[in-house]
């Protein structure tokens, strides 16, 4: 699931060539950087927060038990979905792109918590290291 992760940043990377291209800021160095600012800093941005995502849910992976596997894809889809809402929202005006990042960055958190709670061992005060029905081997 970690290369659907990786679209936001495809497009991202897509949305700051465009804006190039249609503008002068062809040369980097021409001084007409002003044209591709809002690009450069979506991009930053998912970048940033496309790194702590993978990490986050790469670890929570190693953590979470097989039956609960099931909720990654959920959290890829939320991820992408969000990156591409903010996306969309910083390039109409920045102050829509509220949505996007709380829903992408939401998810992160999330991860990182239950990673932090199984690496500290808090999540098994609230939840049993065996399923019902199962026995430990």
């Amino acid at each position: 699931m970690q290369p659907f992760t990786m679209i936001p940043m495809f497009l991202c990377v897509l949305n700051v060539i465009m804006n190039r291209i249609q503008n002068a800021a062809t040369n980097p160095l021409s001084g007409h950087e002003g044209y591709i600012e809002k690009s450069v800093r979506i991009l930053t941005n998912t970048f940033e927060q496309t790194f702590m995502n993978v990490v986050c849910q790469l670890s929570l992976a190693v953590y979470v038990h097989s039956e609960y596997m099931y909720f990654i894809p959920y959290m890829v889809f939320c991820f992408v979905a969000g990156r591409i809402l903010f996306m969309v929202g910083y390039t109409i005006h920045p102050k829509y792109r509220t949505l996007g990042f709380v829903l992408s960055h939401g998810i992160t958190s999330l991860a990182f918590l239950f990673t932090l709670g199984y690496a500290t061992g808090l999540v098994r005060l609230f939840h049993s290291s065996s399923s019902p029905g199962k026995t430990e081997l």
